[in-house]
Parts: C-alpha cells; structure tokens; sequence
C-alpha cells in the first residue's frame, strides 16, 4: 500500500450533491474519509480534528462553515 493512500480527508460540505460527490470521489481514489457535520459546535469539531488528524481537510464555500473552521482551528491552537 502506498504511504499516500493512507491519508485521511475530514470533510464539511453542507450541499448534499456536492458532498456526496467529493465522498465518493476520494473513496474510488482509495483514500479515508470523516465527513464532519457542519451542525457541531466549534469546540467538537476541534475535538475531532485533533483525534483523527486527518491529513486534509476540505470545506465548502459558504461563509458559515470558513467561520466555523476558523473558530475551530483557534481553538485547536489554544490547546
């Protein structure tokens, strides 16, 4: 197996096509995906982020959700 297949993506998308269709995408290329609801709190979605180290992450293009990771990652640098 080859060490880039073994990258993890968390991914928060909240239009259900596009969602679906990166999720598949990244699967049929043989990588792990942890889709992330956007419905957690900022403080859950650090928590998460920090357990599963996903190597990327992919967020869609509403506002809400670059606001919520942003408010999440500040607070991944807290700890």
């Amino acid at each position: 197996m080859y060490a880039e297949k073994l990258c993890s993506f968390a991914n928060l998308i909240s239009e259900p096509i596009t969602f679906f269709t990166v999720i598949v995408g990244i699967m049929r290329a043989g990588f792990t995906v942890f889709p992330i609801s956007p419905r957690n709190s900022p403080a859950a979605i650090a928590h998460l982020l920090l357990k599963t180290s996903p190597a990327h992450l992919i967020i869609g293009p509403e506002p809400s959700l670059k606001e919520l990771m942003v408010i999440s990652h500040d607070l991944i640098k807290k700890d």
